[in-house]
């Protein structure tokens, strides 16, 4: 039954935006409706809309909607009244330069991990994950770093439906979660091990503001060159961006991701 306290019009557009958003190669029209959910014919206005203010545009060849100026511009802007947002990414690039590994940052939204930011490498990996789109937090690396700070009864309030799993390795009962993010714990970092993707490793760690975490980052690479030197460097650099990222994020007015 949808909340009667949201406006549900304003909801369809964010849909639109935040689906298009994490489709860097477009959507047409039937696939955004089989995405959304949303019929065709209550589409089509909200789609006018977003073309006539360049929030979006038309691909004249493949008939695909795309990101448009109005909204890069918009991302832009936010992007400038954020500097500490910034100043991550300027991290984050430091950890790309010095391993050749793609580097993502995603904060918790319910059970999902929200991809906010990515900085790519000249190094391929196949990933699943892309700005702007949601995972199943039990399954990434991103997720277990920031689900480690909840106790059991809070785990059990967040996956009351159940852990979804991506592959024989996904952790998809409480029990098995815990003893991950008890290692997360113990280690300081956390680690999905094809549990996302078969070919896949990432290495995360959680960026806190006067202790408590508000985000993570985390490097990709597949599994062929996720050796143990490779894996030791990555964590060095991402121990250090952490620590330098968490004394500019402790001199700032507090920061909430947490959705209400």
């Amino acid at each position: 039954m949808p909340d009667s306290s949201r406006h549900q019009p304003t909801i369809r557009v964010l849909d639109v935006l935040e689906r298009l958003a994490s489709a860097p190669q477009g959507l047409s029209l039937t696939a955004l409706a089989a995405d959304t959910g949303f019929s065709k014919s209550t589409l089509f206005p909200i789609m006018k809309t977003l073309l006539a203010r360049r929030y979006i545009r038309l691909a004249p060849d493949t008939l695909r909607y795309l990101w448009g100026v109005g909204g890069i511009a918009l991302a832009g802007a936010g992007m400038a009244a954020a500097p500490w947002l910034s100043a991550i990414n300027d991290e984050m690039r430091a950890v790309v330069q010095g391993c050749g590994e793609v580097c993502q940052m995603g904060v918790l939204e319910g059970r999902d991990i929200l991809y906010v930011a990515k900085v790519e490498a000249k190094r391929q990996v196949r990933l699943l994950s892309q700005v702007g789109k949601r995972l199943p937090a039990n399954c990434t690396a991103l997720g277990k770093a920031l689900l480690a700070q909840f106790d059991r009864a809070r785990l059990e309030e967040i996956f009351a439906d159940g852990l979804p799993g991506f592959t024989e390795r996904s952790s998809v009962t409480l029990d098995d979660l815990e003893a991950r993010l008890e290692e997360v714990r113990r280690l300081g970092y956390a680690e999905d091990d094809r549990e996302l993707h078969e070919e896949t490793v990432c290495l995360a760690v959680a960026l806190r503001q006067r202790g408590r975490p508000v985000a993570a980052i985390s490097v990709s690479l597949p599994v062929f060159r996720a050796n143990g030197e490779a894996r030791e460097a990555i964590l060095g650099l991402l121990f250090a961006a952490r620590e330098r990222v968490e004394a500019m994020l402790d001199g700032l007015p507090e920061l909430n991701f947490a959705e209400d």
